[in-house]
């Protein structure tokens, strides 16, 4: 039998289909670079672009199957990729455009009861959530000012659930010791 790097896109596809990793693999390596290229005209940064490229490989190997042209997986992949690119990208710029602005006295007075104002600790502690690393401070916000659930915020992000428990705990930590 031939070694997987000499055999077509087609076959590779075929051997995926039939449980044979390696195929997939090859395939892995031969558009690891075009699809980076790809996803990095959508993606701000390398980083972003390798978790799309992640993705995309990922969901061509669960939907292997609805390839209809198995020669044409070259095409049919990088669609893919260029979608997570667009997709991962909206999802951080949702993320994103959580700054500064909302994480005021202001908007905070705004979760206050009519009659009640905003005392010295609540100020400082505005302070403090505006001094978080961006990541941390999103998830501040999302957490407690939003009220949304680490599942929810999974969803909105796109983040797994393990990343934003982490960054929450990572904040309240950060928060507790300039409290001290």
């Amino acid at each position: 039998m031939p070694d997987e790097q000499e055999l077509d896109d087609a076959t590779l596809v075929s051997h995926t289909r039939d449980g044979k990793v390696a195929a997939y693999a090859e395939l892995i390596v031969r558009y690891e670079r075009m699809a980076l290229s790809v996803a990095l005209r959508y993606c701000n940064n390398y980083t972003n672009a390798e978790d799309a490229v992640q993705e995309a490989f990922l969901k061509a190997f669960q939907n292997i199957d609805q390839l209809r042209d198995t020669t044409r997986f070259s095409s049919w992949f990088l669609r893919i990729t260029e979608r997570e690119s667009i997709r991962l990208q909206t999802k951080k710029c949702e993320l994103d455009s959580i700054d500064e602005t909302s994480i005021s006295a202001a908007n905070i007075a705004k979760t206050v009861p009519a009659g009640d104002t905003l005392d010295d600790d609540l100020e400082q502690l505005v302070q403090w959530i505006g001094q978080l690393p961006k990541h941390e401070k999103n998830m501040i916000m999302l957490h407690h000012l939003e009220g949304l659930t680490a599942r929810q915020i999974s969803a909105r992000t796109g983040q797994p659930i393990g990343t934003i428990t982490k960054q929450l705990s990572r904040a309240m930590k950060r928060l507790q010791g300039w409290a001290k």
